[in-house]
């Protein structure tokens, strides 16, 4: 940056900036400086954990072809006549058990997220870094969030979609918002959209630690489990690099970890309709482990930035309590990152080097 304010402070000199750069402000002493803004965004979350804000929410996310790539007049019969009535009051009853004072743990945790990296992000680059945090589905959305970024003149705009691995259901979809928004506009910003971040060094040895601390205050299970949201298996036979990137991500943990081969495994989690989806699964680890003999089970999920639907109630109730009936004592769930110091960190790792 140093560099990019001597060449234009000469400019200035040599007559060549007649007039104001719109890409460009000044601070308080007079140097110039790109105006940078970071945009943070998760899947989405109901406004409400009833069955109306949960239809309202699964209405539009289920609707995106990213999700379901089915003929749309199909799936639109499907999904209205079928998926919503069986699902939305099942999915209420989950949300109503995770909800928190403040909303949808997820929106929370993501906002108060956004708003540590904003002081870590100010006081690596020494002013002000505005951190939003956006829905694909849902709020707070991207047109309301990009348009409180643009009242704050940004120029530069740094998207970090807030799942570790990427996929086409998530930040492929997230992307195809921002776009269709972009699209519209007379003026865009530059864009800086970053595809992923779980295999970078920072984000791995964050939750590395995190997970050692976990072990250090609670002493080790008989055996780990990394569960990962779980996609269509006909994705990743299209592209997805999804699934590839998880084994990864587990293999390079398992090593920082020190951990022996027969102490951990990787499973995929939420699987949704009659597709076939990435194996193995979740729930047939924890049963088979359970018959096996196995009595305690520690639980991580590497692919979940922060907090929500199926951390908080799909691996610390439902997986729980049949991992118990299959014979199993204890499930320990090691929560996500989350808003700790070394997330916010290793998050701010990445974001550091784009400016």
């Amino acid at each position: 940056m140093d560099n990019k304010l001597k060449v234009i402070r000469k400019a200035k000199v040599a007559g060549l900036f007649e007039m104001r750069n719109p890409l460009l402000q000044e601070t308080e002493d007079n140097e110039l400086q790109y105006k940078t803004g970071v945009l943070l965004v998760n899947l989405g979350t109901p406004d409400s954990p009833t069955p109306w804000g949960v239809m309202k929410f699964l209405r539009k996310f289920l609707s995106d072809p990213r999700v379901v790539p089915l003929p749309t007049w199909l799936w639109w019969l499907i999904l209205h006549a079928v998926v919503l009535p069986l699902r939305i009051f099942r999915v209420s009853r989950n949300y109503q058990k995770i909800w928190m004072k403040e909303g949808s743990p997820l929106r929370v945790l993501s906002e108060q997220l956004a708003e540590h990296l904003s002081l870590d992000l100010s006081k690596r680059v020494g002013f002000p870094v505005p951190v939003f945090t956006a829905m694909t589905y849902g709020n707070p959305s991207i047109p309301n969030q990009f348009s409180l970024l643009e009242k704050q003149k940004i120029s530069r705009l740094l998207v970090l979609p807030l799942f570790p691995f990427y996929s086409g259901t998530t930040t492929g979809a997230a992307f195809d918002a921002l776009v269709g928004l972009l699209y519209k506009k007379r003026c865009v910003p530059s864009l800086f959209f970053i595809h992923e971040y779980g295999l970078e060094e920072s984000y791995l040895t964050a939750l590395g630690e995190t997970i050692s601390e976990y072990w250090a205050k609670n002493n080790q299970s008989e055996r780990l489990l990394f569960s990962f949201h779980g996609i269509p298996k006909r994705n990743q036979e299209l592209g997805d690099p999804y699934g590839t990137h998880c084994f990864l991500a587990a293999n390079a943990l398992a090593k920082k970890l020190k951990i022996p081969e027969n102490f951990w495994k990787i499973g995929f989690q939420s699987r949704f309709g009659f597709n076939e989806w990435l194996q193995p699964f979740t729930d047939q680890i924890l049963a088979t482990w359970a018959m096996e003999g196995v009595k305690s089970v520690d639980i991580v999920s590497p692919s979940f930035a922060v907090d929500c639907l199926e951390t908080l109630e799909e691996l610390c109730i439902q997986s729980r309590s049949r991992f118990i009936e299959k014979g199993g004592i204890e499930l320990r769930y090691i929560p996500a990152m989350n808003v700790r110091s070394r997330h916010v960190s290793a998050l701010g790792d990445i974001l550091f080097q784009y400016f």
